[in-house]
């Protein structure tokens, strides 16, 4: 169907009309009838058109069928992780429980983190990760899985080598300092010094303080490893006075996590201090007809191809 405004453009308006495909099939439909009860004589073929035509204006109404109430807990709470992925996470210096095995400082935090991510139901809960970059891997939602398989697939060195604290309070604080949320905090995770980005951590402190934002920091590393007859300290580069300033200019906590039952032992500390507190709200579901819409049509169009055939063969 083509509308045009004036005759001088109607050249350059008819290429970039709006086209009905079966425009032809529809005129030679009506080209006989005045009324609608001509239709009555016309064949499958034609009602099958025009039905078609008919269910895919339907199917792009966007309409949506609502579903039973369901119960939503809800903490009123937003809580972001920025975990470290510079290079020294590699370091396998930390140690479990009745092993005498160390660890990568990675794998030890991706599985304590998940843990505690998962136990937060209630809480909206988003993830930052950071290295000489800062980036908003996940932005807060209720789906704490997700997030958790998120953290799962993080690896070393995919925010850079080098250690940007600063950038990443920065960055989380433009996420959060919108929020509606009566508490909002952040568990910030690393093991190293900033030496990367743009903010400085205490200048990023600053920005998270006027949002009324908590920073719970947690300086990981191993206190000491044996290496042949040498005894090294691959913590010594940390800089634990900033992260305790941090912690405390905002109403946080600093803690130290020198292996995976410290870890352990923090994040229950963090847990009791931030409690998932939950209100009930009531949604309702919605699902949305267009895919049963196109399954008819698509049926349909099987049948005009069948009907098509048959008259060819009559």
């Amino acid at each position: 169907i083509y509308w045009f405004s004036s005759n001088n453009n109607k050249k350059s308006l008819e290429q970039n009309a709006l086209k009905v495909p079966f425009y032809n099939n529809l005129i030679h439909l009506f080209a006989n009838s005045k009324t609608l009860e001509s239709t009555k004589s016309l064949s499958w073929y034609k009602y099958i058109l025009l039905i078609m035509w008919l269910l895919l204006i339907t199917a792009g109404s966007g309409i949506n069928i609502l579903g039973k109430e369901i119960n939503i807990n809800r903490s009123g709470r937003d809580l972001y992780m920025l975990i470290d992925l510079s290079g020294s996470m590699n370091i396998a210096d930390m140690t479990v429980p009745n092993n005498p095995s160390y660890y990568k400082r990675i794998d030890i935090v991706k599985y304590i983190a998940e843990k505690f991510i998962n136990n937060r139901k209630g809480d909206q809960i988003g993830l930052t990760l950071f290295g000489s970059h800062a980036y908003i891997q996940a932005p807060l939602t209720y789906d704490v899985k997700t997030v958790a398989n998120i953290l799962d697939d993080a690896t070393v060195g995919l925010a850079g080598s080098q250690t940007a604290i600063g950038d990443a309070i920065g960055i989380t604080v433009k996420q959060l300092i919108n929020s509606k949320a009566k508490d909002k905090a952040m568990i910030l995770l690393t093991d190293g010094d900033n030496n990367s980005g743009t903010l400085t951590p205490l200048e990023a402190a600053k920005l998270a303080q006027k949002a009324h934002i908590k920073i719970y920091a947690i300086g990981l590393g191993g206190e000491a490893i044996k290496n042949g007859g040498q005894i090294l300290n691959p913590s010594s580069d940390e800089d634990f006075k900033t992260l305790k300033e941090i912690a405390n200019l905002t109403g946080g906590q600093f803690y130290r996590a020198t292996d995976a039952n410290t870890l352990v032992n923090i994040y229950n500390q963090i847990n009791q201090l931030e409690p998932v507190k939950t209100d009930d709200i009531k949604i309702k579901l919605k699902t949305p007809v267009y895919p049963w819409i196109l399954g008819v049509m698509l049926i349909m169009s099987f049948v005009l191809i069948i009907l098509k055939v048959r008259r060819q063969d009559d």
